[in-house]
């Protein structure tokens, strides 16, 4: 039964190096059978362990993906123009300020002055207004834009501007808030 056993297992898996491989240290027939002990879970003490090497199949090799070219020069080009094309145009933003000081112009309205974060403010653009102490909003619009003591149309981002706006009362805005533009 033991033949049986071995030959089983030589059958059912194949070792690394046949010079090398040995068979589990059989007990012959003819040999005096000696007496094995008995565990309590009912299983034999002494019995012979085959040693088994299983050969695994050849490992194959993972494709790698390339991030980059080969060429390290037009990679580093590929990563610029990649991290260009993620950076926002002039023209894209919607235009920020803080705002620095508030004026009231007699018959004109509320003019905030500051200096603007990014974007470009136009005349004519739907703002909001985010009060910096409670995070209230106030809706407007900028009905004209003054800078260098000149009026014109628009100003880019950097530019210390003021901004005369529409449907506002000297509370309804304070040093520090946030205006910016909505679409």
């Amino acid at each position: 039964m033991l033949d049986n056993f071995v030959k089983f297992l030589k059958d059912t898996f194949t070792y690394a190096e046949e010079s090398n491989a040995k068979t589990p240290e059989t007990v012959s027939s003819s040999a005096p059978k000696q007496p094995q002990k008995q565990t309590a879970q009912g299983s034999t003490q002494n019995r012979p362990v085959p040693q088994q090497t299983a050969v695994r199949p050849a490992a194959q090799p993972r494709k790698q993906t390339v991030v980059g070219e080969s060429d390290p020069q037009k990679a580093a080009q590929q990563q610029t123009d990649n991290f260009n094309a993620l950076r926002p145009k002039p023209g894209d933003n919607p235009y920020r300020m803080i705002v620095d000081k508030v004026f009231y112009a007699k018959g004109s309205g509320v003019v905030v002055r500051g200096t603007l974060a990014q974007g470009v403010a136009r005349v004519g653009a739907q703002s909001l207004i985010v009060h910096a102490a409670n995070k209230t909003t106030v809706r407007t619009e900028i009905i004209g834009i003054e800078r260098n003591g000149q009026l014109v149309n628009s100003a880019p981002a950097g530019s210390t501007v003021g901004l005369l706006l529409d449907q506002l009362t000297r509370n309804d805005v304070h040093s520090g808030d946030v205006i910016g533009e909505i679409f």
